[in-house]
């Protein structure tokens, strides 16, 4: 995966008070970070966030979105 990236100004790469504001963290995967959203008008709502910041889909790995996929099944 190369060198961290992260973005001062996003809220799942600082990981601070603002995410906290709106997601739990739930575990942490191969490539990401799993966190449940506090709001849960939608059951089961979660974000899996990539470890390093991603602007673009194309920047996605495979990896991260079979993990994805293994997220999503459980919610449905």
């Amino acid at each position: 995966m190369g060198e961290m990236v992260k973005d001062p100004n996003c809220a799942y790469c600082v990981e601070g008070e603002l995410l906290a504001k709106f997601g739990y963290p739930c575990c942490e995967m191969k490539t990401g970070k799993l966190y449940v959203f506090k709001e849960q008008s939608k059951r089961g709502r979660v974000i899996l966030a990539h470890k390093k910041h991603v602007s673009e889909l194309i920047e996605l790995t495979d990896v991260f979105l079979s993990q994805n996929f293994r997220v999503q099944r459980p919610c449905q």
